[in-house]
């Protein structure tokens, strides 16, 4: 499995995970910021600026997945390591890519990543809370299938190593089961609705074992999605074939005009 991994050296958490990483598999440096693992097959790359300002970074670099490295920032400071794809569902792009824009992801491995956070982060008797995030911010313009693994959410935590050694475990973790073949090939959904830390759809991973891509969240629907984005959200996220929705987590209009489009596309749906 070709890897990219990218992390911003203007992020301490970046700097962390990829420092674990790096403890754990024997990167050789090949330039500034640049290390190869296994021949080439896995890339650490450093970048000189946010990481969520880094469209087109893999456009020369053919993997099969692009794995961000990144820190999580939010006012209420809950301790979180968190799992997302990248884009901008709406009209705007407060934090980098391009408007109305989805990046590729890859459902599989995303949701096997959180699996392994949730079992690790459990057997270190760890006070952070394991989820999803919904779909948000860059990049948006990749073309290899990406995710973002994320620290958060403040100074502390970011540097915290021991957090840091439990994503990287888990990832490698996650990585080996998926190259095994050591999980169930099942059906991918795309989320809609519920807030920001997305709970119904950490569930639908966790306790149903369900697989989840892209995640268009209330605040997203009741700005208003164009049929285009909910096109290329089942598109990007593996040719999806299913709707996930928090029922109770959509405003009746945005929910109407949603089944309207699942209708008129013949996409079969399921409540979270």
């Amino acid at each position: 499995m070709k890897i990219l991994f990218i992390y911003s050296e203007l992020d301490p958490a970046g700097l962390n995970l990829a420092s674990k990483l790096m403890n754990f598999i024997d990167f050789r440096s090949v330039s500034r910021s640049v290390y190869t693992a296994y021949d080439g097959e896995w890339i650490l790359l450093g970048v000189n600026k946010g990481i969520t300002y880094t469209d087109y970074i893999d456009r020369d670099l053919d993997a099969d997945v692009n794995i961000f490295l990144s820190r999580h920032s939010s006012q209420s400071g809950l301790k979180t390591l968190s799992v997302h794809p990248t884009g901008n569902p709406n009209n705007e792009a407060a934090l980098g890519g391009v408007p109305m824009s989805l990046a590729p992801c890859h459902p599989p491995l995303m949701n096997l990543i959180l699996q392994k956070l949730f079992v690790n982060n459990l057997a270190s008797d760890s006070d952070y809370k394991v989820t999803l995030e919904v779909t948000h911010h860059g990049p948006t313009e990749l073309r290899n299938p990406s995710l973002f693994v994320e620290i958060g959410s403040t100074e502390n935590e970011w540097r915290d190593e021991y957090a840091a050694e439990i994503v990287i475990k888990s990832l490698l973790d996650a990585i080996e089961l998926y190259e095994g073949g050591g999980y169930e090939s099942k059906s991918i959904y795309v989320g809609f609705g519920g807030p920001h830390y997305a709970p119904r759809f950490t569930n639908a991973v966790l306790n149903k074992g369900l697989y989840v891509g892209h995640i268009l969240s209330k605040y997203s629907l009741e700005k208003g999605v164009s049929n285009e984005v909910l096109i290329d959200a089942f598109k990007k996220s593996m040719e999806a074939g299913k709707a996930l929705i928090d029922w109770k987590g959509i405003r009746a209009e945005p929910r109407r005009r949603l089944l309207i489009f699942l209708d008129t596309y013949g996409i079969p749906y399921e409540r979270a």
